[in-house]
């Protein structure tokens, strides 16, 4: 028995160390556990980053609302999409030219260069900031149909969609004639303006003048909508439907196959569909809100001119004209616009918009009878003479310039008094798909 005390000692250290290790263990499996769950959730946090919160980071807010990442790539993909269609149609047309009559098909030659520079890789971002500048102005428009009570209903964007696709249960509609272009008169002259003129013709009811017209058309604000634009705004992108269904069973077999590529090519929605006929519909209603006062009617002035190269001939010239040397002989004589040099330079009834700015804001400024101090614009050195200024009756084409004249500017004052932030994150989250088909980029000669 004497080896029983030495073999309890054993027995305790063993179990010691038992523990310890044991301890030890635990220890590292926690330490192990706890590292597993850090990754698990470093990379979920990621993922949930990517696929979840960063599409629901704003490009931009507009008054407190954001247009969201997710938002934006959905559209920029949708208009390029667009433009992708509107290639391959034009392609379309160009080879049947080109296959009847090489040199035909020129001018869709220079569309599909066009549009392959708009989706170029070097104008993603050029792309992507209109595409955002678009929804910003959706925005706010959206904003203020919400103010005005203006809404659009399940109804009417069903409408519009079945007549975007040229289904109409009623019967189609019988094409509208073209407008008769309104003539107008001359107004009767005052004896001041008689004896101003010597005419042996009634004076032009428009501008004739070729050498002065403006150079800055107003241009369209209203997002390129593919579906329905306000009547009286420039549609830039072609329509949705490439078929014409009279039927209802026609028009549901067109939407259904329209929404399915829609959802296969560029993961858009019906929503989203729907979202953007809302905007269009919701866009034209608060136009024509904000144009309602408008009457076709506007202030014109009748004027006419004489174009010199030089500012010393014209100053001379003006004072020729004053002390009573005849305005017909001069002009015939000395205008470098012929166009209407032998007619006394006369440009008729003219609005705003019709001519540059420096010769329009001086015309406008003048007395009926005074001759202005000679104008420098991009075409030379004019001396102007106003003949007339009254309210004259416009068409229906310039009253829809008005209209939208108005509503740009309406909408820019929008964009003056509204918060609108955009955020640097759009810079980085611009699609770059879908783009042209390989095997029809190929070689088009152009002009």
């Amino acid at each position: 028995m004497p080896n029983e005390p030495g073999a309890k000692s054993l027995t305790r250290k063993h179990q010691a160390r038992a523990r310890n290790e044991r301890t030890l263990r635990k220890i590292i499996l926690w330490g192990a556990a706890a590292v597993f769950i850090l990754v698990v959730l470093t990379i979920g946090y990621g993922l949930l980053n990517e696929y979840v919160l960063k599409e629901q980071k704003p490009v931009a807010t507009v008054n407190g609302e954001k247009i969201s990442v997710k938002d934006f790539q959905n559209r920029v993909r949708y208009t390029r999409w667009q433009l992708v269609q509107q290639y391959i149609s034009n392609f379309e047309i160009y080879q049947m030219l080109e296959s009847s009559s090489p040199g035909v098909g020129t001018s869709f030659a220079n569309n599909l260069q066009q549009i392959l520079q708009q989706l170029s890789a070097t104008n993603t971002t050029v792309l992507g900031e209109s595409v955002l500048d678009q929804m910003i102005e959706t925005k706010l428009i959206s904003q203020k149909a919400r103010d005005l009570g203006i809404t659009v209903s399940d109804e009417e964007v069903d409408s519009a969609l079945k007549e975007a696709f040229g289904y109409f249960p009623d019967g189609t509609p019988t094409p509208e004639p073209m407008p008769t272009q309104q003539i107008i008169g001359t107004s009767t002259l005052s004896p001041e303006q008689l004896a101003l003129i010597k005419f042996t013709a009634t004076p032009t009811a428009g501008p004739t003048a070729a050498a002065i017209p403006s150079t800055t058309p107003t241009e369209s604000i209203i997002e390129a909508s593919p579906t329905i634009v306000p009547t009286n705004r420039i549609q830039t992108s072609t329509p949705i439907p490439s078929a014409t269904p009279y039927t209802l069973e026609g028009y549901q077999i067109a939407l259904k196959d329209y929404l399915s590529t829609l959802k296969n090519e560029i993961y858009f929605s019906e929503d989203e569909l729907r979202s953007i006929v809302v905007n269009s519909l919701l866009a034209q209603k608060v136009m024509d809100t904000v144009t309602a006062d408008l009457q076709p009617v506007e202030e014109q002035v009748w004027a006419r001119h004489i174009l010199l190269e030089d500012e010393i001939v014209a100053k001379v010239m003006v004072e020729q004209l004053k002390n009573g040397e005849d305005w017909y002989k001069l002009a015939a004589e000395s205008s470098l616009d012929t166009s209407n040099k032998d007619v006394g330079g006369d440009l008729g009834w003219f609005g705003k918009g019709s001519m540059v700015a420096p010769f329009e804001d001086a015309s406008f400024a003048l007395e009926i009878g005074e001759i202005s101090e000679p104008i420098k614009t991009d075409f030379g050195w004019h001396i102007i003479q106003l003949l007339g200024k009254e309210e004259r009756p416009i068409t229906q084409t310039q009253l829809d310039n008005l209209k939208n004249t108005k509503f740009t500017e309406w909408l820019q004052d929008q964009k003056d008094q509204s918060t609108i932030d955009k955020n640097d994150i759009w810079l980085s989250n611009i699609p770059g798909e879908p783009n042209i088909p390989p095997e029809l980029i190929v070689s088009i000669p152009t002009e």
